[in-house]
């Protein structure tokens, strides 16, 4: 199955102050604002047992946040669309 055409990803990387800041922008359906919530913790999933496991973002945060020191947040809107941040901070040389 192949992606449709009409399907977009804008990604963003800029400075802001002392860290790197990363946005992920979809226009898909958006996330539903009763699983807001829920969505980093672990074994949450809107998929079926076959095709999710529900760790994905829940592992994502962990890296950014103890690895990286750093934050991941989003802002969506049902039928509109989600957008991702990632900040974390410049590696000092």
């Amino acid at each position: 199955m192949y992606p449709s055409k009409n399907k977009k990803i804008i990604i963003r990387v800029r400075i802001v102050a002392k860290y790197i800041q990363i946005e992920i922008q979809d226009f898909g359906c958006g996330i539903p604002k009763d699983i807001q919530k829920q969505i980093f913790k672990p074994l949450f999933t809107t998929k079926g047992v076959e095709k999710g496991t529900g760790i994905g973002l829940y592992i994502t945060k962990e890296i950014i946040e103890k690895d990286f020191f750093g934050k991941i947040a989003f802002i969506s809107k049902e039928n509109d669309g989600t957008t991702f941040t990632i900040k974390i901070p410049q590696l000092e040389l």
